[in-house]
């Protein structure tokens, strides 16, 4: 049986992600490749076990990656879920507590406000909790269409 320690010196980025989005480490997937029912059985302790602020845009974007797995009904490499991990380095999210914080670590950026029910959904200024922003070459906040379009036409 493995350690906590042992698991954790075998983290891949996907592996990395799962824990920053509160995964406990006795939970990890193992294998080269990540089924649709493990994608599946991950997303339901997800759903179980709401993420906290510090973890929420970690676990936003496992979210996706794994939505997308079960989506598609077909097994995914991890090393292809690390390279989709790489999309969502220069995006940012709208946590609950108004702040937007980078979607892979968590780290909060700025607090743009706070955060109440407007148009049907919990917003803060122009942000919205749970969609991904990025900011472009003139310094504004953009909206990023995420999930990927697999996933969007539902």
């Amino acid at each position: 049986m493995s350690t906590t320690r042992d698991r954790l010196a075998k983290l891949d980025e996907f592996g990395a992600l799962l824990v920053k989005a509160g995964l406990a480490t006795e939970f990890l997937p193992t294998g080269f490749e990540l089924s649709p029912e493990q994608a599946r059985q991950l997303r339901l302790h997800f759903d179980l076990n709401p993420p906290t602020s510090a973890a929420y845009a970690p676990w936003l974007v496992a979210d996706v990656l794994l939505l997308d797995v079960v989506l598609k009904k077909q097994p995914v490499t991890r090393a292809e879920l690390g390279r989709r991990i790489q999309e969502f380095q220069t995006l940012f999210v709208l946590r609950r507590d108004g702040y937007l914080a980078e979607a892979l670590s968590g780290k909060p950026n700025q607090c743009v406000g706070p955060v109440e029910v407007r148009d049907g959904g919990l917003r803060a200024g122009i942000f919205e909790v749970g969609n991904f922003y990025r900011l472009d070459d003139a310094n504004q906040w953009q909206h990023v269409q995420v999930p990927a379009p697999s996933t969007a036409a539902l």
